[in-house]
C-alpha cells in the first residue's frame, strides 16, 4: 500500500498529465512563442550530431553571431559560446545512434526529464508534509502551470535544470536526517549540473554552500562531516567557474548567439513600467486564476495551523525556511539585474521565481496537519480530482492558445516557406557544405536548419546590413518570395542588379551574385512575360465600377495632377474588388502592385491588404504595413509590392486589394497599377 502511495500513484499521475498535455506537439518543429530561442537549442543538438559529438565545440548553423556584433560580422565557423550544453548533447547522442534527427527526440528527452523532476517534487513535498494528497496537489500545481506545460516538452534547458534542482534539494534535505556524505555529494552533483546548464541555478548551490559554511562556523559537533561538505561544495563551485572561464574563451574566440550580459532597468520609473508590462503580459501565463487561489488557500490554511501550534517549527522546517529566504533574496537580485529580459521572455520566470514559489508552497504545506483516517483520505482524493480537472483543462487550453498563429506570424510563415528546402537545394545540386546567406531570416537558425546547411542570417534588412552582407564569403543567397519586395527590395532596390535567381520553388528563391539584371522585372523574370491581367488608376479620369472608395484631390506639394488619398474620416481607402478574374482559376499567380505614394508625416497604422475569399471562407490574406516600408515624408516615392496568389477552384470567390487605414491617417497615392502574371 505504501509503495502504491509513494511510487506508483505519483508516477501514474505525472505520466498521464504529461502525455495528455504534450502528445499533440512532440513532433512539432520549434515555433510559436520563443521559436528563436528554442530553434537555437535544437540547432545546437544538430550541431553536435554533425560535428561527431565534439562536446567542447558547440555549434549551430549560424556563422554571424548576435553577440558582440549583432549579426553584422561574418565568422569562419558556426561555433558559439553557451552554458554547459549537456541537455543539447544527450539528444544529439540519441540522434547519432538512432539516425533520427527530428524534433521528437529532443522534445521527448526534455519531457522525460520533467517526469523525473516532478516525481522528486512529490518526494520533496512528502518529506516535509508527510501527506500524500497535499504532496500530489503540489505536483499537479506545477504540472499544470501554463508556462511549465509549454516548455515541458520544449528545447530550452530550464526544465531539466529545474528537475536537477528539485532532485538535489530532496537529496540534501533528506540527508539532513541521515548525515550520509554520499547522498550529500549526489545532491551537489545535481545542483551543479543545474547551474552549469542554466547559470541562474547557481543561486541554490551558493545558498546551500552559505548555509553549510555558517553551520561549520557555529556548530561544535560533526566538524569532520562539515569539512567534507565544504570541500565538496568548493569542488562544485570550481567546476562551475572552470566551465565559466572556458565559455568566456569560446565567446572571445568565436562569438555567441546567446545573451551573456546583464539587462537591468535604467531607472526606477522604467522598472515600474517594466513590471507593469510583465504583469499585463504574462500573469495568466505563469499561473491560472485557480493556481493563484490555491496558493492563497494553502498559505492561509498554513498560517491558521501555525497560530494554533504557536508557530512551533522543527529544525528541518527552520533550515528549509532559511534556505528559501536566502534563495529568494538571490533571485530578486537576479530579477533586478535582468528585468528587461522578463518583458519578452516568459521562461525567465521559470529560471528565477518559479522554484522559490513552489518551495514556499511546500513549506506552507508542512504546517498543515490533517487526519490520516481512511475517510479523510477518500475525501481528499475526491477534492483533489475536482481541483485537477479545471487545472488540466486550463493548461490544455493555454497550450493551444500559445500556439495560435495567423498572417501576422512571420516566424510561422518562415517555417512554412523553408519547409522541404533541403530537398529543393539538393535538386539544384547545391553542396551540403555550401554557405548560404539568408536575407530576412526572422529567427536565425530556422531557415538554415530547414536547408540543412550553414550560413549567415540577416536579421534586420536595412540598406546598410544588406549591402554589407553581399560582400561576405557565401555561395548562395536565399530569399523568401513573400517578403522580397516589402522587406528587401524596398529597403535596397539595387539588389536586383547584383543577384540573379538560380532556383525558385514558389516560396523561396535561391540566387547568386550577378550583374545580369537591370531592374525588378528582370530579376523576377517578368520582362519576358505578358501580364494575364492588368488594371490601372491615375485619378485623372473616372474609374470603372470595380474601384471603390475613390477620393481624389490636387496635391500641390510636389505634384500638380490629381491623386487619390486615404480620408482620415474613413477606415478604408482605394479598393479594387472583382469576382471574375479568370486568370486565378486553376493555377497560382504572381501579382505585382506598383504605385506612387506621399505622406506628410510618418505612417503608423495603415496597411495595403490583398485577400481572396472563396465560398465565404478566407482563402488568402496578406498585408503590408506602410510603416515597415521606409520613405521620406513630403516626397513622392515609388512603391512595389509582390503577392503570391493561390489558385481558386470555385465560382463563388472575391478578390480584393485595398488600403486599410486603421489609424485614420492621410496618405496620398497615384498611378496605382495591378499586374497579374
Amino acid at each position: 500500500m505504501q509503495k502504491i502511495r509513494d511510487i506508483i500513484l505519483p508516477i501514474l499521475l505525472i505520466v498521464t498529465l504529461g502525455v495528455f498535455l504534450q502528445y499533440k506537439y512532440l513532433n512539432e518543429f520549434p515555433a510559436h512563442i520563443h521559436a528563436w530561442s528554442q530553434s537555437d537549442r535544437y540547432a545546437l543538438a544538430l550541431g553536435f550530431e554533425r560535428n561527431n559529438l565534439n562536446f567542447f565545440k558547440p555549434e549551430t548553423f549560424v556563422m554571424n553571431h548576435q553577440f558582440p556584433d549583432d549579426f553584422k560580422k561574418q565568422h569562419t565557423t558556426s561555433i558559439t559560446s553557451v552554458d554547459f550544453p549537456i541537455h543539447d548533447y544527450i539528444p544529439a547522442v540519441i540522434m547519432k545512434i538512432s539516425g533520427n534527427k527530428s524534433p521528437f527526440i529532443f522534445r521527448l528527452y526534455i519531457l522525460l526529464f520533467s517526469f523525473l523532476g516532478l516525481f522528486f517534487l512529490y518526494k520533496l513535498a512528502f518529506l516535509f508534509n508527510k501527506n500524500g494528497p497535499l504532496s500530489l496537489l503540489i505536483v499537479i500545481f506545477v504540472a499544470t502551470s501554463p508556462i511549465y506545460v509549454y516548455y515541458q516538452a520544449g528545447f530550452i534547458p530550464t526544465i531539466p535544470s529545474i528537475s536537477c534542482v528539485i532532485i538535489g534539494l530532496y537529496l540534501y534535505f533528506s540527508n539532513n536526517q541521515q548525515e550520509k556524505t554520499s547522498t550529500y555529494i549526489y545532491s551537489l552533483g545535481f545542483l551543479t549540473i543545474a547551474a552549469l546548464s542554466r547559470s541562474t541555478f547557481l543561486i541554490p548551490l551558493v545558498v546551500l554552500g552559505f548555509i553549510d559554511i555558517v553551520t561549520f562556523v557555529f556548530q561544535k559537533k560533526g566538524k569532520k562531516i562539515l569539512l567534507k561538505k565544504c570541500t565538496a561544495i568548493s569542488i562544485s563551485l570550481m567546476v562551475f567557474f572552470a566551465y565559466f572561464l572556458y565559455n568566456g574563451y569560446l565567446r572571445d574566440t568565436y562569438g555567441s548567439i546567446f545573451l551573456n550580459h546583464l539587462m537591468p532597468a535604467s531607472s526606477y520609473h522604467e522598472a515600474k513600467e517594466l513590471l507593469q508590462m510583465i504583469k499585463d503580459h504574462w500573469k495568466w501565463h505563469y499561473f491560472s486564476k485557480l493556481h493563484y487561489i490555491l496558493f492563497a488557500l494553502v498559505s492561509i490554511t498554513a498560517v491558521i495551523f501555525m497560530i494554533k501550534s504557536r508557530f512551533k517549527s522543527s529544525k528541518v522546517q527552520i533550515c528549509f525556511a532559511g534556505f528559501i529566504i536566502v534563495y529568494l533574496v538571490g533571485i530578486l537580485l537576479f530579477v533586478v539585474m535582468m528585468l528587461k529580459q522578463f518583458v519578452a521572455h516568459d521562461y525567465y520566470f521559470l529560471d528565477s521565481l518559479f522554484i522559490p514559489i513552489i518551495l514556499t508552497l511546500i513549506l506552507f504545506s508542512s504546517y498543515i496537519k490533517f487526519s490520516n483516517k481512511k475517510m479523510y483520505m477518500i475525501l481528499s482524493f475526491i477534492v483533489l480530482s475536482a481541483i485537477t480537472i479545471p487545472l488540466v483543462l486550463n493548461a490544455e487550453k493555454m497550450q493551444s492558445s500559445r500556439r495560435e498563429t495567423g498572417d501576422w506570424d512571420r516566424v510561422a510563415k518562415t517555417i512554412e516557406n523553408y519547409k522541404g528546402s533541403e530537398k529543393f537545394l539538393d535538386s539544384l545540386q547545391i553542396s551540403k557544405t555550401a554557405k548560404m546567406l539568408v536575407i530576412d531570416a526572422y529567427a536565425p537558425n530556422i531557415p538554415l536548419i530547414e536547408m540543412g546547411r550553414k550560413g549567415y542570417a540577416i536579421m534586420t534588412t536595412s540598406r546598410e546590413n544588406i549591402s554589407n552582407a553581399l560582400t561576405w564569403d557565401f555561395n548562395y543567397i536565399v530569399i523568401q518570395n513573400d517578403f522580397f519586395i516589402s522587406d528587401i527590395y524596398n529597403q535596397y532596390p539595387e539588389i536586383v542588379t547584383q543577384i540573379k535567381k538560380v532556383g525558385d520553388n514558389g516560396k523561396i528563391s535561391v540566387c547568386k551574385l550577378s550583374s545580369d539584371n537591370k531592374n525588378i522585372s528582370d530579376f523576377l523574370g517578368l520582362n519576358t512575360q505578358k501580364p494575364v491581367f492588368e488594371k490601372r488608376i491615375t485619378f485623372d479620369s473616372i474609374p470603372d465600377t470595380e474601384w471603390s472608395n475613390v477620393t481624389f484631390t490636387i496635391e500641390n506639394g510636389s505634384k500638380e495632377n490629381k491623386c487619390g488619398y486615404t480620408d482620415p474620416k474613413n477606415e478604408f481607402g482605394i479598393t479594387f474588388k472583382s469576382n471574375h478574374l479568370d486568370c486565378l482559376k486553376g493555377t497560382g499567380r504572381i501579382l505585382l502592385l506598383t504605385a506612387q505614394l506621399l505622406a506628410k508625416k510618418p505612417v503608423k497604422d495603415c496597411e495595403i491588404i490583398c485577400s481572396i475569399n472563396e465560398d465565404s471562407k478566407s482563402k488568402y490574406y496578406y498585408s503590408y504595413p506602410l510603416k515597415d516600408i521606409p520613405r521620406n515624408t513630403n516626397e513622392w516615392s515609388s512603391l512595389s509590392l509582390l503577392f503570391y496568389l493561390p489558385a481558386v477552384s470555385s465560382k463563388n470567390y472575391e478578390f480584393a486589394l485595398y488600403f486599410w487605414n486603421k489609424g485614420k491617417e492621410q496618405v496620398f497615392y497615384d498611378d496605382i497599377t495591378i499586374k497579374i502574371y
